[in-house]
């Protein structure tokens, strides 16, 4: 019997969509970001094209607040929903986010009807971050889909 139960975890592991880096603005895999505050590091990540991981790294002197609602994620003409998780994967429900010091935070998307190589996903940060009151200003990341799924 347990013979059957390793094959059967060994057959749904291999079945499960790897975790693939995406193209941020058509060649950074991540994009780095200076400001009064830090820094901070931004990456996304897709399994199967349809669940996506806006994963952030922060290296902060001073305080900042993340207004997490701020933040517009469009794919074609539709504006995507997003969740935010803290390090320890809690689910952020609270805006402004507000933190210091050394600190992973990602958000979470899903595009149910999934992607295809070629596409573009739009991610609009203005207003998302702040540091000493100040809003810092992020270019907009255009995340190019780089492959099939």
């Amino acid at each position: 019997m347990k013979i059957k139960q390793l094959f059967v975890l060994v057959l749904m592991l291999c079945m499960c969509d790897p975790k693939v880096d995406l193209l941020l603005n058509g060649n950074l895999i991540q994009k780095q970001i200076e400001f009064a505050c830090g820094t901070a590091g931004f990456s996304i990540s897709s399994m199967g094209g349809h669940l996506f991981y806006f994963d952030q790294s922060y290296n902060l002197t001073n305080e900042v607040s993340i207004y997490h609602d701020s933040l517009k994620v469009i794919y074609g003409s539709e504006l995507v929903t997003t969740k935010l998780f803290d390090e320890n994967g809690k689910d952020v429900k609270s805006s402004p986010f507000t933190f210091n010091g050394k600190r992973k935070i990602m958000i979470s998307f899903e595009i149910r009807t999934g992607v295809s190589k070629g596409d573009t996903i739009t991610v609009l940060p203005s207003g998302y971050l702040y540091c000493l009151s100040e809003r810092i200003q992020i270019d907009t990341i255009n995340v190019i889909i780089n492959r099939d799924f």
